[in-house]
């Protein structure tokens, strides 16, 4: 096969984009009715559409798996709006390092629950403020060691009850007013 397809005559699609009809509004076309196609380049394979003065779309559809495999890095730039959309289920899976940069807004909303699992620390360092609201019920549990510092001032209202147990020994250094 050379290395531009040529154009041939319009062919009968049997897909439920175009009806099944002849494909009369390409430029070129080339179909493989029935079996696989296969395209294969040692030094590269580019795919170009429009330009910066007449963009075009890139389509690719599939009617049944979609597999992708990089064996080497991967640059993924979009200069517009993105959306992804998952009707399944997602697994995402890293070996090495994830890193996240927004620089804007970043807005999460879950209908479900959530679980988060860490086998290490996790650090997080704000350097602005936090806005927490809880509308149902905020329950931790620690097994093992606890502490909270507070440079400057804290400040707690309870409306309603506050109770604490405490099973072992209970200090309180109190440097001030009580």
């Amino acid at each position: 096969m050379s290395s531009v397809l040529q154009a041939q005559k319009p062919y009968q699609r049997a897909d439920h984009f175009s009806g099944g009809g002849p494909v009369l509004d390409n430029d070129a076309a080339y179909a493989v009715q029935k079996g696989k196609y296969d395209l294969f380049a040692e030094n590269g394979l580019f795919f170009y559409a429009g330009s910066k003065e007449n963009p075009a779309n890139i389509e690719m559809i599939s009617e049944a798996n979609f597999k992708c495999v990089v064996k080497g890095n991967v640059e993924v730039q979009f200069g517009g709006n993105s959306t992804k959309k998952t009707v399944g289920t997602s697994f995402d899976h890293f070996v090495g390092m994830k890193m996240n940069l927004f620089l804007g807004l970043e807005a999460s909303i879950k209908l479900s629950g959530s679980l988060s699992v860490s086998g290490l620390v996790d650090v997080y360092i704000r350097t602005s403020g936090k806005v927490s609201l809880t509308l149902a019920y905020d329950f931790s549990a620690t097994a093992g060691f606890s502490k909270s510092i507070t440079k400057g001032s804290k400040y707690d209202s309870i409306y309603g009850i506050d109770q604490k147990y405490v099973v072992g020994t209970s200090r309180k250094n109190v440097v001030g007013e009580d």
